[in-house]
């Protein structure tokens, strides 16, 4: 058996490695992810199948899922194995990166190509073959897309690839790999849902580069699309169809129903184009995630408001459910991974502030949770800091709240505070893990989060609430939620910093510009300094026709009809403000904030003769991820930015190392 199987048999508490002191870990060890690629249960709940990366080269074990005995121990010959599936309890795929040597005409010859590719095999091993392997997809980087597992047909599944630049979905014989061509998308397709049968319903299109997707809906047997709605890519699961019923023209999904501001739950009629009941949903909370099981059936849904909920169509769910967090710890949040056909088994993923994440299976029968491996078990939970949620009024009276990470090792009143606002600014922050927030409190730092408006997860109208208020009444929901910190005692009013990332960035540089002496030093990561020149930046890059462009106009305004307006609103325009230590950091390769931003903000402030200090990751991009073109990192101001040029997220880990050498400057005691 591989390492995985031996931890399991071990392993009797979620956290997988003691620890005899609660030592601030090193920055590697936030990133020292031991999680499978891959854990799946088969249909039954009778196997489980589990990516070990550990092994050389990686292996996928299939173990009993009652006893978590190691059934039989797979090795493809492939280093990455990605993901894994269950077509039956007797055929699984396997979702590999494998280097593929590319010789298209007589110009293009590309070599070691990582290229994804499915392996179909049997649970034994035996009858192992690459599908889409042919010369007719010789130039499709992704082989692997799975549409549908087509759980009426088990000898079948609809995959999706490229061919001649065209989307064609393909049903394929998973035993012998031969293809039948179903249906081809437009240019712009990138997925389809299908009905249980596998006739396509539900087509999904990108536009504006991949920033917003259109969601397009068909009845059984018709051919005439229909647009459903345009969605923000990172907002395609709180508005999108999630299964059919048993009628396959009457769909679950996920929108807003006709007057209604938050998503939920709805039946919906593909025939008529209209919506029909709401199944589920709560008050002033957007769905977060359907919840199915091994055939792909509509199980309940969760809800992502200041904790975790669920809604299930089964009752006797919920009721097993509270007694797993109840045993798991009321501080974790839990994630269903996978559901058995019967339901008699669950996968679950839990996690929390202080729990990176493990794995359990749950039988219902014996109501027994086994434990199967932890995500990161370089961090105890010693190390980490619990969150508390903070609820403050802001100055118009909204109600609102925030997440606050305790410091370890010292008391919440007497650390110091990082306020770290969220990027988008249409996204937010999640109870749980999360890297900065521990980094930094694991330093003794304190770290609050506001939910402030312009965000997404709580209807439209909060997150409408953003449009021209960059720098209004958002950075005054941030500045309101930590002068309630400091009017209760909880932060020292000579001791904040404020950092953030993207839009976060840019509040970060508004904090002195708004409130000039609330913070003692401000970090902005791949931030925005200049509003004009970001929407000139916007519509050059998304188009001014796209859908892109036109939310940038709604939330920032015109540059002509508005330019007073986004002047005042930009950093850049106000250095005399910054009279603090600042720490800007950028990507190089960042295509969503153009790293000039930073150079600009660095260089005004620098002519200015203010405290800046200026770093650029070369080959990271906005998430700061990347690996290092060449040998070595090159750093503005620096000669210390070598690395591993093999490690993708370098200019993450740097970052950290920055932040941790600049914040002890800002504060006086």
């Amino acid at each position: 058996m591989g390492s995985i199987t031996r931890s399991l048999l071990t392993a009797t508490s979620l956290a997988a490695t003691t620890f005899a002191h609660a030592a601030p870990p090193p920055v590697d060890a936030f990133f020292d992810s031991k999680e499978s690629s891959s854990l799946e249960l088969s249909p039954s709940g009778d196997f489980l199948a589990v990516i070990d990366r550990d092994a050389e080269p990686d292996v996928v074990h299939i173990l009993d899922a009652g006893t978590l005995a190691n059934v039989k121990s797979l090795s493809l010959g492939v280093d990455d194995l990605m993901a894994v599936k269950w077509v039956t309890d007797d055929r699984l795929l396997v979702r590999a990166f494998v280097p593929v040597d590319y010789r298209i005409g007589n110009t293009v010859h590309l070599d070691a190509v990582p290229t994804r590719q499915l392996i179909s095999l049997q649970r034994d091993g035996s009858g192992a073959l690459t599908l889409l392997n042919d010369a007719r997809f010789k130039a499709a980087l992704n082989r692997s897309q799975i549409v549908s597992l087509l759980p009426e047909d088990p000898d079948h599944i609809l995959m999706a690839v490229m061919q001649d630049r065209r989307i064609r979905l393909l049903k394929v014989a998973v035993a012998t790999g031969e293809t039948e061509e179903i249906e081809r998308g437009s240019a712009k397709t990138f997925g389809w849902q299908v009905t249980r049968e596998g006739e396509p319903v539900v087509r999904m299109e990108r536009t504006s580069r991949g920033r917003y997707l259109k969601i397009q809906t068909r009845a059984p047997g018709s051919d005439k699309w229909k647009t459903l709605a345009k969605v923000k890519a990172e907002d395609f699961e709180s508005v999108s169809p999630i299964a059919p019923t048993d009628d396959s023209g009457i769909w679950y999904i996920a929108g807003r129903g006709p007057g209604e501001d938050v998503s939920a739950i709805w039946l919906y009629d593909l025939r008529e184009g209209t919506y029909l009941e709401k199944v589920f949903g709560m008050d002033g909370i957007d769905v977060d995630e359907p919840v199915l099981d091994a055939q792909g059936k509509f199980v309940g849904a969760a809800f992502d408001g200041k904790r975790r909920e669920f809604e299930f169509k089964d009752a006797t769910i919920a009721a097993h459910l509270k007694g797993l967090r109840n045993f798991l710890g009321t501080d974790n949040e839990v994630r269903f991974e996978s559901i058995s056909r019967s339901g008699n088994r669950w996968l679950l993923h839990v996690d929390g502030p202080q729990q990176p994440g493990v794995h359990y299976v749950y039988d219902i029968a014996s109501r027994k949770a086994d434990y199967i491996n932890s995500v990161n078990p370089s961090l105890a939970p010693e190390q980490l800091g619990r969150v508390e949620i903070i609820d403050y009024t802001a100055r118009d009276g909204n109600s609102l709240w925030g997440y606050l990470t305790h410091p370890v090792g010292r008391t919440i009143r007497s650390a110091p505070l990082v306020v770290l606002p969220h990027g988008g600014p249409q996204e937010r922050d999640h109870y749980g893990f999360s890297i900065m927030p521990q980094f930094l409190a694991s330093r003794g730092y304190a770290v609050f989060q506001p939910n402030f408006r312009g965000g997404t997860g709580f209807g439209t109208a909060f997150t409408e609430a953003s449009h021209g208020e960059w720098g209004g009444v958002m950075q005054d929901d941030v500045t309101d939620g930590v002068r309630h910190l400091i009017d209760t005692g909880i932060a020292p009013q000579d001791r904040i910093a404020i950092a953030g990332w993207s839009y976060g960035g840019y509040a970060a540089l508004m904090g002195p510009v708004r409130d000039p002496g609330l913070y003692q030093c401000a970090v902005a990561i791949n931030g925005v300094a200049d509003l004009d020149a970001m929407m000139d930046y916007d519509k050059a890059y998304f188009g001014r026709q796209s859908e892109a462009y036109e939310a940038m106009l709604a939330m920032i305004g015109h540059p002509k009809k508005d330019a007073a307006h986004i002047e005042a609103r930009s950093p850049i325009n106000h250095i005399e403000n910054f009279d603090i230590p600042v720490l800007i950091i950028a990507g190089e390769d960042d295509k969503r904030v153009s790293p000039e931003q930073a150079q600009a903000m660095a260089d005004a402030l620098k002519a200015a003769g203010k405290d800046v200090r200026h770093v650029v990751y070369p080959g990271a991009d906005h998430s700061l991820e990347g690996e290092i073109p060449g040998e070595a990192a090159s750093n503005k101001d620096s000669d210390d930015a070598a690395a591993d040029d093999a490690d993708d997220k370098y200019a993450y880990k740097a970052a950290l190392k920055e932040l941790e050498a600049f914040l002890p400057r800002c504060f006086t005691g």
